[in-house]
């Protein structure tokens, strides 16, 4: 279940009692894994992933174990001997689809004004853009624009970590390359994905921090 569930649980019989109060007897909080929690979790069911493939699931999922099994499903469903931009490609692609029919959803939802209107317009073209570049301007365009602030920071959010996505996860990331950077652990990446749920501004300042020690593009 969600966070937001399990703290509605946590806090039961304050206010008052309701359905899902009396629904469940207890609840357990499963914290999201930690890098070598996403290791332990993919050896047992994958024999032999590559040390880049599990980082990419563990940072794609954010650790949440239910987006984990997910991500790795989508994983072997690529053909097989695809090398690794090539399923990042993939899967990148499959989850901006996925996020831009939600922020449409969501922005469709809102009163009819001309900053929806332009926000409708960016959104519904994220399956357009191809490559980092375009998803990294596509991401300060969002972000700039007038209005539905919340809405515009979750998706310029979303645009940007998928962008830096693509730009680390290439076929020439190494071991080294991927653990040896200061300031540049993957693990941001992943807690990066995880804060979108709960503060994007604050992805956006992760991410931010991550790119700086890459030595990537920081708009």
């Amino acid at each position: 279940m969600s966070d937001d569930a399990i703290v509605s649980f946590e806090r039961r019989g304050i206010p008052a009692r309701d359905a899902f109060d009396s629904a469940f007897s207890e609840m357990v909080r499963l914290y999201n894994f930690t890098p070598e929690d996403t290791r332990n979790w993919i050896s047992r069911r994958v024999l032999g992933l590559p040390e880049q493939f599990v980082c990419l699931c563990h940072c794609l999922s954010g650790g949440l174990p239910r987006d984990l099994r997910r991500t790795v499903v989508e994983l072997l469903d690529v053909p097989a001997g695809q090398p690794l931009s090539a399923v990042v490609e993939v899967l990148v692609r499959r989850e901006l689809d996925r996020k831009a029919h939600a922020f449409t959803g969501a922005a469709r939802g809102i009163e009819p004004s001309p900053e929806r209107s332009g926000l409708i317009a960016d959104l519904v073209s994220i399956p357009t853009v191809r490559g980092p570049g375009e998803l990294r301007a596509l991401a300060t365009k969002i972000d700039s624009g007038d209005g539905l602030a919340a809405l515009r920071t979750q998706a310029a959010a979303y645009l940007l970590f998928s962008a830096t996505i693509l730009e680390v996860f290439t076929d020439d990331l190494t071991r080294d390359r991927l653990y040896g950077v200061p300031g540049g652990e993957p693990q941001l990446l992943a807690l990066a994905r995880q804060q979108m749920a709960f503060d994007p501004r604050v992805s956006m300042d992760l991410l931010a921090s991550f790119r700086a020690a890459r030595g990537l593009a920081v708009e």
